[in-house]
Order: structure tokens, then C-alpha cells, then sequence
């Protein structure tokens, strides 16, 4: 064989090799209008609503939920005006009520595995974290891992098998000096010890990711070992496990829900600045996509802006928990769903959801509503006559527009 044949040969391979380089980096885009979205009746997508409420007495009154842990023997809420962390059984009875000092901040997750539930606390005083751990029926237990105190309270998130992630905040506040060094923005432990690290950036080379949107929205959902995350800004979802974290879709938004690649990609402090600015204001544009999740045919996820808009009708752009159907292309939107029968005219979704996104536990989905959202409801609806099941006639007749908030517990249909 003459030598021009083996370089002719040489770059055919090589070719190859590429092209199935980028093939394999090929992830499939899912072009999302929200403004677009359908709706339809509760009906039309759950098969079964419950309302749960959460005893209210002197001990158990909270004010809202800012995180919320299902568990097979109870909900855990943690209230962000009171420092609490209240335990409820799953029939809404109160069991009980772990309170901090103001001068602090908690986090709570559940460890699958081992049933135990974290509760991180971060003290603003002597910016020190310290761990305590309850069992899901809410009783105090020793605290036997230092992980999460010595991460000074990053969020761990448990993958099974002694399996944790952790996310890195790369983010840069208004004069900090970036560092020309790699970070990692998930890292991946068993036990104590570092396993692999994910996701590497440099904060020097891309300044306009860090300065804008440096750090993922606090991951809620773990299906199987894996979960989704999205990049922030650029909209790239990853499918990550203990071993490796693979690019799976790209969510494409309409050009004026989204930021110029040119701002998010530059190095230009000041070009970054001044978006910034208008950023922090903006109720329209997507900063990221979190609560992402599967339950086929259905993609569910949730879209974030710097400032949510309360109240969100069918005639709202301002939508934020979304159900793709991957198989036809359809997009439903949770908030465009209006209240029937099934559900007594009730609202289904609160401010908690809006803000966090659902939850799902155990093939079911789960938000709150306050208590006065459903007395103003019930009110505005009494000449539809629905038909209350014992535990809200219940609720109405005992309860007020202050009482604690009432989960809401949905199984879809299919």
C-alpha cells in the first residue's frame, strides 16, 4: 500500500471518528413556548385529588411551606418565618416541632436509604453549620456524618447505596475577583469521601455565567439513582448519576424569554453588569429550568425568573410548571388547569409551587394551598354546590382563613 493510500485511509477514520463524536453529542431539543401552552380541566389530567389538612393548634401553627419532605409516614415542612421544621403524619395530624434561633438558616432532605431525615443549620452569627437528624416521625437522633456540616451546608442529596451529590456555587457577587482555576459544579460522594467530580468550569473564562446565574436551584426530585439537571442560562439538561453526567435535551425558549448567549458568554464586566441590573427586575425571562422529571410519556419541569408573578390565570404568559409530552410534542400547563368538580372547584396549586415546583413521592404529585386561598374559593363557588368529602366539611366548619396551609395530593391519569 502506497503512503498516499494510508493517509488517504488515515483521514477517513478520522472523519469517522468525529462524526461519531458529535453524534454522540447530539441532545434532542425541545422547543417550548410557554405563553402557548394548553390547559383543559383538573379532570382531563388527574384521576384523583385529596386535600389534606395540616392540624392547626397554638404548637403546630406555621406560616408557610418553603420546603416540603414526603415520606411514607409523614409530610416534613419546613417554614422559613418561624425557623421550624414541623412534622405531620400523612392523615394531617401534628406530631411535632423542632424551632431555631432567628439568627439562622435551615435546610432539610431526606435520605431515602436510610430514612433519616437532615436538617442542615446555618448559623448568620458565627457562619458555622451544625447537623441534626431526625427519623421521618419526627424524633431526634445522633448525628453520625460530618459531610454536610464540613461542606459548610451545601445541599447533599442522596442517590441510594451511600451514594450523595453536591452542588457547587460558582456564582460571582458585584466586584468579587474571579479565580483562573477549574471547579467542579457537581461532586458525587460515597460516605464522607469525594468519588467523582462533574460538570468542570472555569470561573476566569466564562465570567458572564458566573456573575449571572452561578448556581442550580436546590434539586428535589431523585428517580432510580439519577436525576435532571439544567444548566442555567443555557438551558443544556444533563441526566446525572453516581458515575458520569450526560448531556440528554436542550430546551429552546422564544427569543424574548431568553438572554443573548452574547451576555452569558461574554468576559466583559461591564456588558455583564448592565444586564445584570435589568435581570434582578425581570418577570419574563427564563434564568433556568429546574424540577425536571419523568413520568412517560410526560417531561415535567419547572421555568424560574428573578421575580414570580402571584397570580397566574389561563390568560397568563406567566406560567411555571409545565408537562411535555415527549412522544407528541404537546404542552400542558399546570397552571392553565382550572378546578371542576373532581376537585370541588378548589385550587390545587399555591405560591409554594409557583416558586419551588411540585413535588412527586410514591406515583403522586403534591403542592399546598393556604388556607385563606381556599375559604375565598369556597366562597366564590358555594353556588356550584360541590359536593366537600368529610375531612374538608371538616376543615371549613373547624378551620379559618389563618389556619396552617392544606396539602394537596393529586394521581394522574394513565
Amino acid at each position: 500500500m502506497n503512503i498516499s493510500k494510508c493517509r488517504l485511509i488515515a483521514l477517513l477514520a478520522l472523519v469517522l471518528s468525529f462524526s461519531k463524536t458529535v453524534f454522540s453529542q447530539e441532545v434532542t431539543k425541545i422547543r417550548i413556548d410557554p405563553a402557548s401552552a394548553y390547559g383543559g380541566n383538573v379532570n382531563d389530567f388527574f384521576e384523583k385529588i385529596e386535600y389534606i389538612p395540616l392540624e392547626t393548634n397554638k404548637e403546630s401553627l406555621f406560616g408557610d411551606i418553603s420546603r416540603l419532605i414526603i415520606t411514607d409516614k409523614s409530610y416534613i415542612v419546613y417554614d422559613w418565618d418561624t425557623k421550624s421544621i414541623l412534622f405531620f403524619a400523612t392523615d394531617g395530624k401534628f406530631i411535632s416541632r423542632f424551632k431555631e434561633s432567628e439568627n439562622t438558616q435551615l435546610d432539610i432532605f431526606l435520605d431515602k436509604q436510610k430514612e433519616v431525615v437532615n436538617l442542615l443549620i446555618y448559623n448568620t452569627v458565627t457562619e458555622k453549620t451544625t447537623l441534626k437528624l431526625f427519623t421521618t416521625d419526627g424524633k431526634a437522633i445522633p448525628a453520625s456524618s460530618k459531610k454536610a456540616v464540613d461542606n459548610n451546608g451545601e445541599d447533599f442529596v442522596p442517590l441510594g447505596n451511600n451514594y450523595y451529590a453536591s452542588f457547587t456555587n460558582i456564582h460571582l457577587g458585584h466586584g468579587v475577583v474571579p479565580k483562573d482555576s477549574i471547579y467542579h459544579r457537581i461532586n458525587i460522594f460515597k460516605g464522607d469521601n469525594l468519588y467523582k467530580s462533574l460538570l468542570p468550569i472555569n470561573q476566569k473564562d466564562n465570567l458572564g455565567i458566573c456573575m449571572l446565574k452561578g448556581y442550580f436551584k436546590k434539586l428535589r426530585i431523585v428517580q432510580d439513582g439519577s436525576f435532571f439537571i439544567a444548566l442555567p442560562l443555557e438551558h443544556l439538561v444533563y441526566k446525572v448519576n453516581k458515575d458520569k453526567a450526560e448531556k440528554v435535551y436542550q430546551f429552546v425558549f422564544p427569543a424574548d424569554r431568553t438572554i443573548s448567549r452574547s451576555y452569558y458568554s461574554s468576559n466583559n464586566v461591564s456588558v455583564i453588569d448592565s444586564i445584570r441590573k435589568t435581570l434582578s427586575q425581570d418577570q419574563n425571562i427564563i434564568m433556568e429550568v429546574s424540577n425536571i422529571f419523568q413520568k412517560p410519556p410526560y417531561l415535567f419541569f419547572k421555568i424560574n425568573t428573578s421575580v414570580y408573578i402571584t397570580q397566574a390565570g389561563s390568560e397568563s404568559k406567566n406560567q411555571y410548571n409545565f408537562a411535555y409530552n415527549l412522544s407528541t410534542g404537546q404542552l400542558i400547563s399546570m397552571e392553565r388547569l382550572t378546578p371542576d368538580a373532581a376537585n370541588f372547584y378548589l385550587p390545587f396549586l399555591g405560591q409554594s409551587a409557583r416558586v419551588n415546583g411540585l413535588d412527586y413521592y410514591s406515583n403522586h404529585f403534591y403542592s399546598s394551598v393556604s388556607a385563606l386561598k381556599l375559604f375565598a374559593e369556597k366562597e366564590k363557588n358555594k353556588d356550584k354546590s360541590p359536593q366537600y368529602p368529610a375531612v374538608l366539611e371538616q376543615f371549613f366548619q373547624t378551620q379559618n382563613r389563618k389556619s396552617n396551609p392544606v396539602i394537596v395530593k393529586m394521581k394522574m391519569k394513565g
